[in-house]
């Protein structure tokens, strides 16, 4: 026998003699893992690594280990109010263990994924009858794919909610009321914008369009409607009305807002007010943006993936993907129920656009987690029914296949394998290590009730790292909720103010009203040349001109003077200055 027959005989028994489920269940969730064990271990590799999305939804929660930390601080109160029930139940119960918010938020990804992937073969081997190889290769294939994401890797809200919302999937195709009643709940508490997809997907169940188009509205239809529905309406009701921060910004507020418009924090619109609308990744996109960037990673990206959309288009207008007399057919239900309920969402969004955040959460979650999750399945299915038209042939084994069944074979290899081919290993891309790390261990050190003021980058990386307090910081200034940004604003410009002024009297009435302990800065951002390239020039325009205004009058920033004797580090081109020492000073008293 060839080598090429004894391939082709092992490549047959794989997909044609698997019966027992649960070892390739098992070889699924630790294959599937290995990512994100990687991913974790990358975060724990030093004390000054978190991811980037962490480190702005979980640094308040060091507060239930210690409550002095954090006392009084707008950003930490405001991120506590929006952050979901179910996120902030899964990171309490872990501080009542002992475990450090930041370490937990390195250690549940992996945890997540293994529920994902459980369920996702599950869910596999109800949609395709029960085929084990199928099932097998969608699930690792989804947990890859989930890694190359981020978004479970991120520990946030939306790691929680994706794999959630697949096991709302699983009990969704098995039309099991409590299932979905329980994990519809825990989807909404956890993740609202991946609860309204789940049930878009149920409300679709009365819809059916196998020949006939017709509702369905038997008992097993609307009474998980009326269960899981109910319970996950009410709850994401109770969020969107409890906003101690509110209200949502308006429209019309949102199109005058700098925050939402080309360099600003969401830029939603370009400068003349139009939809920044881009086909992969931000507020508007359709595609992934990690699909996006394969072509500038991987240059074979774009050949693959078309010929992956080749397989699909094929496959759905050939015979009906059935096994042998006796197996369930094929059931794409599911997937295509939440595919759909995505695309609704997805306008919804961008009509009421900011109330439901931005529109690209609706049609990326169904992407990511099902779109590829069947694909990967189709394309073993198409291998698999190639390979038993194969074996029906006798003892032609490869002969007996015609032209179009070795075209499908080839194209399902590729789909099985295009992914681990393009996936880029690096998981930890999007985990931040900060540039200053002797400033950040120095804040550590000093009183819990420290407030940091800064126009700085530094200041994204103070509440994570040196758990403590900032005035303003750009990873914080969030501008969805009126009441927030208000205040958030007026504390950075009453900041900036203070940084440009010649008046003593102004830069210590700054200082005593915010509290403020500790300045930061770069000595350069109190020039002319410095002022033109700070990062807040679009944010805070007014105060911005305003600065700009001041130093061509030839007005020196106070500041300066104090630059030399009050500063307590230095690092790179950073000094922290201290404020007691500035008051001090200026006051002609103890300058320490």
């Amino acid at each position: 026998m060839t080598l090429g027959l004894r391939l082709y005989a092992a490549i047959r028994r794989f997909f044609l003699s698997a019966h027992d489920p649960l070892p390739w269940l098992i070889a699924a969730t630790v294959i599937g893992t290995l990512p994100y064990l990687q991913a974790m271990i990358a975060t724990l590799s030093g004390p000054f690594t978190v991811d980037d999305d962490a480190r702005q939804l979980v640094f308040w929660m060091v507060r239930w280990g210690d409550p002095a930390l954090f006392q009084n601080d707008l950003i930490a109160d405001y991120f506590a109010s929006v952050s979901p029930p179910g996120f902030r139940a899964a990171y309490w119960l872990a501080a009542q263990l002992g475990i450090d918010p930041v370490l937990a938020s390195k250690i549940f990804p992996t945890l997540l994924n293994a529920v994902m992937t459980v369920y996702a073969f599950r869910l596999g081997l109800l949609l395709s009858g029960g085929r084990i190889p199928a099932s097998f290769l969608g699930a690792v294939g989804l947990a890859f794919l989930m890694a190359w994401s981020h978004i479970i890797i991120s520990g946030t809200p939306r790691g929680f909610g994706v794999p959630l919302l697949m096991v709302f999937l699983y009990y969704l195709a098995r039309r099991r009321t409590i299932g979905l009643t329980i994990s519809g709940a825990l989807v909404a508490l956890a993740y609202p914008p991946a609860a309204a997809l789940g049930l878009g997907a149920l409300g679709l169940t009365i819809f059916h369009w196998r020949g006939r188009p017709r509702l369905d509205l038997s008992r097993a239809t609307w009474l998980p409607i009326l269960c899981a529905g109910g319970v996950g309406v009410a709850i994401l009701l109770v969020a969107a009305l409890d906003r101690p921060f509110g209200p949502i910004v308006t429209a019309q507020q949102v199109k005058s807002e700098p925050m939402f418009r080309s360099g600003g924090r969401m830029p939603l619109f370009d400068d003349k007010g139009a939809v920044r609308f881009r086909s992969c990744g931000g507020a508007f996109g359709v595609l992934p943006i990690e699909w996006c960037q394969l072509a500038d990673r991987r240059p074979a990206a774009p050949i693959l993936l078309g010929l992956l959309l080749v397989a699909l288009v094929w496959a759905a207008g050939s015979l009906r993907l059935r096994g042998p007399p006796g197996e369930r057919p094929i059931d794409w239900g599911p997937i295509i129920r939440l595919l759909l309920a995505g695309a609704v969402l997805y306008g919804v969004a961008f009509i009421l656009i900011p109330k439901l955040h931005v529109p690209s959460r609706y049609a990326l979650t169904p992407l990511r987690l099902v779109g590829l999750f069947g694909a990967t399945m189709l394309g073993v299915l198409l291998a698999e029914r190639a390979l038993r038209k194969a074996g029906s042939a006798g003892s032609n084994g490869l002969n007996g296949l015609t032209g179009r069944q070795w075209a499908q074979t080839g194209l399902a290899a590729l789909t099985v394998i295009a992914f681990a081919a393009l996936y880029p290993l690096d998981v930890s891309r999007r985990n931040v290590t900060p540039r200053y790390p002797a400033i950040l261990a120095y804040l550590r050190d000093q009183p819990k009730s420290t407030l940091v003021a800064s126009m700085h980058a530094i200041t994204s990386n103070i509440p994570s790292f040196a758990r403590r307090r900032v005035l303003v910081a750009g990873e914080y200034a969030i501008p969805l909720d009126h009441g927030y940004i208000t205040r958030y604003r007026a504390g950075a410009h009453a900041l900036i103010d203070a940084q440009y002024t010649p008046e003593p009297a102004k830069l210590i009435a700054f200082l005593r009203r915010y509290r403020v302990s500790h300045l930061v800065l770069d000595p350069k951002v109190l020039t002319p040349a410095g002022l033109g390239s700070v990062w807040w020039r679009r944010e805070h325009a007014s105060a911005h001109r305003r600065a700009v205004a001041a130093l061509k009058r030839g007005d020196v920033p106070v500041l300066q003077q104090f630059l030399e004797p009050c500063t307590a580090i230095k690092e790179r081109e950073l000094v922290v200055i201290t404020a007691r020492c500035i008051i001090g000073r200026a006051s002609g008293g103890d300058p320490r």
